[in-house]
């Protein structure tokens, strides 16, 4: 189906909602789903951008940015992350927890909006991996309307570059939280480190990074695959610079970045 059509058929399944409550976080996923909701609806729209710990402040004003200007009205949700003790303790479901507050904060702050529902941009690729937080969301009502009509993340990388999204291209900028393996308890002193070697790494020059927390001595880093035979060449240099931030063992990960590459280290664990 052509771009222009895919967007359409967004656009007339988003009109069966009164009034829609975008899970934003400035992602490509939800920057379509958001600029979808607004064509459909006008300004039967609100953009709801949660903040926590676990998540890097440069994500949160480029949503406000984008939100602006796209032209929709948005709140910023505030809550803590480590107070979740559930979440926190970073088990296999710590995404379930985690979302499981983010869905019961942002029904509580829409409860007086009449015809609201809330939704986000789910798309299909991402029922293919291991996504607990899947299960908070059906358990709140929460709606999936890029899945509803079939989108992929290449048809929405697509339909997003079609309309003039300035994100389009935008990778994928999951929680801190994400970075640190499952069993090791979420802290602020490990979400610091990571956010810090992570910066470290980009400043080098390497355009996709990862640093994975796998104990507080060793991280796991992730390049682009393209960039893997640069960040062993400079392996020492990395080492060097993650050494003042407490790492002991640094390793270049050789298979390069991949989503939710944990994920793949706890298959093997549950497998083993």
């Amino acid at each position: 189906m052509p771009t222009d059509k895919r967007y359409e058929l967004l656009k007339k399944e988003l009109q069966k909602y009164p009034y829609a409550v975008v899970a934003f976080s400035g992602g490509t996923d939800s920057s379509l789903l958001l600029s979808a909701a607004r064509d459909a609806l006008g300004d039967n729209v609100l953009a709801l951008t949660w903040q926590s710990e676990v998540t890097p402040d440069a994500e949160i004003k480029a949503a406000m940015a984008l939100a602006a200007k796209l032209g929709v009205s948005q709140q910023i949700l505030s809550e803590s992350f480590l107070s979740n003790k559930q979440a926190a303790a970073n088990t296999d479901d710590r995404c379930y927890h985690c979302r499981a507050q983010m869905y019961e904060v942002i029904k509580k702050a829409v409860k007086n909006v009449d015809g609201a529902v809330v939704m986000e941009g789910v798309n299909t690729d991402d029922l293919n991996d291991y996504r607990p937080g899947l299960k908070a969301a059906a358990e709140a009502g929460i709606v999936h309307p890029l899945v509803d009509v079939g989108l992929s993340k290449k048809d929405i990388r697509q339909i997003a570059k079609k309309i003039g999204l300035p994100n389009w291209d935008k990778e994928a900028a999951p929680c801190l939280a994400s970075r640190v393996a499952y069993g090791q308890r979420i802290t602020t002193d490990r979400l610091s480190r990571v956010d810090a070697a992570e910066m470290i790494v980009r400043d080098m020059g390497f355009h996709k990074v990862r640093v994975r927390l796998l104990d507080d001595i060793h991280a796991r880093i992730e390049v682009s695959p393209e960039e893997v035979p640069a960040a062993r060449a400079r392996s020492m240099e990395i080492s060097d610079l993650l050494c003042n931030l407490g790492f002991a063992r640094v390793e270049i990960d050789e298979k390069g970045y991949r989503q939710g590459s944990l994920n793949d280290d706890r298959k093997q664990r549950n497998n083993g």
